[in-house]
């Protein structure tokens, strides 16, 4: 990680961030990046839709609970 931080967030965001494995190769490990840093719309969901078999509903949920992470302070 960049920096200790107190804030539980923040934590989470380093620890994803800082850490150099393929956050889309494990459906648990993707779920959680989805969730914490949300998945661009560059073909990515796509892609995670073939490889993990989520439905246009999972990721219509794993996009709302991005955004309610994306709320908390």
């Amino acid at each position: 990680m960049s920096r200790e931080t107190e804030d539980p967030k923040e934590a989470l965001e380093q620890c994803l961030a800082f850490n150099s494995r393929d956050w889309s190769a494990n459906k648990a490990d993707a779920w959680l990046w989805g969730i914490i840093w949300g998945w661009s719309d560059d073909g990515a969901w796509d892609e995670l839709k073939e490889q993990h078999g989520w439905s246009e509903a999972t990721c219509a949920r794993l996009r709302r609970l991005h955004a309610a992470f994306e709320r908390l302070t």
